[in-house]
């Protein structure tokens, strides 16, 4: 076939002979074109040659037909049901369906990325959800955190190897049943009549304190204890009566003076009593032989002594070793805390099966190790090894990401609760002190400090003296409120799935 220019010499475009072979021309362009044909050569020599090609095409063929050559073959393959078409119209011919379209590169490549980035988009949507579902909220609303963290209270003083049912038993009743036992004078101590006449050694006291650790663990004791304790400028006096079987629980009943019961149940069972030695080691003992007499039993009474000064006593019964009474004593040296009891039966199991409903005792997700303090404290929450010149004693967790942390030397605690939120407002019966940047209530038992820290309310509450709070408050983190980013909360969100795996 010659080779066809975009026009011809005479002007006549190639696509015009070719709309004249398929008869595709009106009538008056066919007449001017035939007219034209008749005096050109070349264009007619053209022409015939598309009608050739359009009968091989077509498969009609001549009457003699000219045989095609390897080129004509193929192109009636490639063509397939399409070589009837006119050739005029396959430029707006789309492809269907793709059929028949080779992919190009550049979509190859197109549709490549296309994918990479669907797949980038799933991924990066599911973390987003999960950090963001994982994450506690930033900024809800804190109630009053006073009761819950005066439950964890509580529960760490039912941790010392040496704190009475009584003592715990009070704090538990809540602020309202404290409130009925309040009246005038201080609490009555046993300590003046304490006989010095057999003294012991140090090591000797400490043996004795640690006897009456393992004996409150293993001996079924009933009997009413006094407790007395100093709030602000009153005595709380009330009595509680006491069933305790070890490994089991601990049944409590408070009752006024007046005989009026204000709170009953049963105490937690203490998971890992806080050790004795924290005496030994943070205060100077002394102890005396058959020093007093505690609901009609000889006692030997221990003391712990800071410079001197006495700062508690216990009075442990010598025969069952026992611990039968306990006081403590403020830096002037007057009893702040007394708890003991006055009628007592030892050995008999009168607890049977029946369990009373337990008071507001703290509930949570659970113990931690004491080893896991740094990696809590590298995650942003406050978890000293020491408060206040106080070690850690223990440490606890909440469903709702709150954490728990006990202070004590055995004497005093100091518990603290951390947890994430908005304070809402004053708590009960406290009052802005803006030297501890806090909401104090010290007129309360225990007392206790409340302020926001960043994105979280701190709590601290303590039996311990103003100096030992001043302390402890110091210590802590008192920091601006931040506003936490969508990163920031994905983020948190993902650090606290590690840290929930890491626990398992």
């Amino acid at each position: 076939m010659p080779a066809t220019p975009a026009s011809r010499p005479c002007g006549t475009q190639p696509e015009t002979l070719s709309a004249l072979v398929d008869g595709a021309l009106g009538d008056a362009e066919r007449e001017r074109l035939l007219v034209h044909l008749a005096d050109c050569a070349d264009c007619r020599a053209e022409a015939e040659e598309l009608r050739r090609v359009r009968d091989l095409l077509a498969g009609t063929g001549r009457t003699e037909p000219v045989a095609p050559d390897d080129l004509s073959r193929r192109l009636v393959d490639i063509a397939g049901a399409d070589a009837t078409t006119p050739l005029w119209t396959r430029p707006f011919d789309p492809v269907r369906d793709g059929v028949g379209a080779l992919p190009l590169s550049y979509q190859v490549r197109r549709r490549r990325l296309g994918r990479v980035g669907l797949l980038a988009t799933v991924l990066l949507l599911a973390f987003t959800t999960v950090g963001w579902t994982a994450a506690p909220e930033a900024g809800a609303p804190v109630g009053d955190p006073g009761p819950r963290a005066e439950d964890f209270f509580g529960s760490a003083l039912g941790q010392l190897p040496l704190a009475t049912e009584g003592m715990a038993a009070l704090v538990l009743s809540g602020t309202t049943g404290i409130d009925q036992l309040r009246g005038r004078g201080a609490p009555s101590s046993a300590g003046a009549g304490v006989v010095r006449d057999h003294p012991i050694t140090a090591d000797e006291a400490l043996v004795v304190l640690r006897s009456s650790a393992v004996a409150g663990a293993m001996l079924p004791r009933s009997g009413t204890q006094q407790v007395q304790v100093r709030v602000g400028g009153e005595t709380v006096r009330a009595w509680v009566d006491v069933v305790v079987q070890p490994g089991q629980s601990t049944q409590v009943s408070v009752v006024s003076g007046s005989g009026e019961r204000l709170a009953a149940g049963s105490l937690a069972v203490a998971e890992a009593p806080t050790s004795v030695e924290l005496l030994g080691a943070t205060h100077t003992l002394r102890g005396y032989l058959q020093a007093d007499t505690v609901a009609g039993r000889e006692t030997t009474v221990v003391e712990a002594l800071d410079d001197g000064t006495p700062v508690a006593r216990w009075w442990v019964d010598a025969a069952s070793g026992l611990l039968l009474r306990t006081e403590r004593y403020d830096a002037d040296g007057r009893a702040s805390a007394v708890a003991g009891f006055e009628t007592v039966e030892i050995g008999t199991d009168t607890f049977s099966a029946r369990l009373g409903p337990r008071l507001a005792t703290f509930s949570g997700s659970g113990p931690v190790a004491l080893s896991e303090a740094p990696r809590l404290s590298a995650q942003g929450w406050s978890c000293a090894e020491e408060l206040a010149g106080l070690p850690l004693v223990q440490l606890r967790t909440t469903s709702d990401g709150a954490l728990h942390s006990a202070y004590s030397d055995g004497v005093h605690t100091v518990a603290v609760s951390q947890q994430r939120g908005v304070l809402t407002g004053a708590p009960a019966g406290s009052s802005w002190d803006p030297a501890l940047a806090a909401w104090r209530s010290t007129d309360s038992l225990p007392a206790q400090l409340v302020w926001q820290s960043g994105d979280r309310v701190i709590t601290v509450t303590t039996d311990a003296a103003d100096g030992t709070v001043w302390s402890a408050v110091a210590q802590l983190p008192h920091e601006e409120p931040e506003d936490r980013t969508p990163v920031d909360r994905v983020l948190e969100g993902w650090q606290r799935v590690g840290s929930l795996v890491l626990q398992r």
